[in-house]
Formats: structure tokens, C-alpha cells, sequence
């Protein structure tokens, strides 16, 4: 059976076949999230900041929603 993932020099493993967030290097996960995020939210932080949403709330408003997302007892 061939092998489907990959070992860099540090000892980092890379499998193409785990979810982004899973494996791989953490420089590399960082750079991933940022430009999903810029990708999936840059547009809708940019028209939140035109229609003068104040930077404050919409922090707490997306926190809010991150915590949501990433509570397991929900």
C-alpha cells in the first residue's frame, strides 16, 4: 500500500488526505486561515466597515459567533 502523506525535515507530517487543520506545519495552517479568511470574509468585513459598523462590535460580534461555532456542548 503507497503511502499518502509526507514527513518534512522537522518532523512534520503533511496528508493530503486529513482536513487543512489537522495536519502540516503551523506556519503553514496560519497562512491557509489567512487567506480563507480573506477569501470568505474580507469582502463582508469591508461592506460592514462602509455601512460605518463600528470595528468594536462587529469584534464582538464575530467572537460571539466563533464561540458558537466551536462550543461542543451546543
Amino acid at each position: 500500500m503507497k503511502t499518502k502523506y509526507l514527513i518534512d525535515a522537522n518532523g512534520i507530517i503533511d496528508d493530503f488526505c486529513a482536513p487543512g487543520g489537522a495536519v502540516g506545519h503551523p506556519f503553514t495552517r496560519h497562512i491557509m486561515l489567512h487567506s480563507e479568511f480573506n477569501r470568505a470574509l474580507g469582502s463582508c468585513l469591508r461592506e460592514l466597515k462602509e455601512q460605518k459598523f463600528n470595528k468594536q462590535e462587529v469584534e464582538k460580534a464575530m467572537t460571539r459567533l466563533i464561540d458558537e461555532v466551536y462550543d461542543e456542548n451546543r
